[in-house]
């Protein structure tokens, strides 16, 4: 089992700040700067869903998860979406599927 987290705002200019296609978009751990391997990052394509995704809104600050019908890295084990205060969009799911076997979301106390 590999965890990523979402980082995004990191390809230049345009949709591409907000691609899950895009690697360095995602990262090793929460607030991190590692950018994730391109096994775990194509794993994010596999039918067999085995990786974990994390949003952790203190970490990724405005920069939001676009998965649009372009999108090919759409299929996670699970995904888990961490928030504050007040909740501002994380994901935006557009004229697709996205896959899970497990959703989490939790707000920090």
């Amino acid at each position: 089992m590999v965890t990523v987290y979402w980082k995004g705002g990191n390809a230049g200019t345009g949709s591409q700040q907000n691609s899950p296609d895009n690697i360095a978009n995602w990262v090793t751990a929460s607030g991190g700067s590692t950018e994730i391997t391109s096994t775990d990052h194509n794993a994010m394509d596999d039918a067999t869903g085995t990786i974990d995704v994390i949003i952790d809104y203190a970490t990724c600050g405005s920069n939001y998860l676009l998965i649009d019908s372009s999108a090919a890295r759409k299929i996670y084990k699970s995904l888990t979406i961490n928030y504050h205060a007040s909740l501002e969009r994380k994901i935006y799911i557009n004229g697709t599927t996205l896959t899970l076997s497990e959703l989490d979301i939790n707000k920090s106390k």
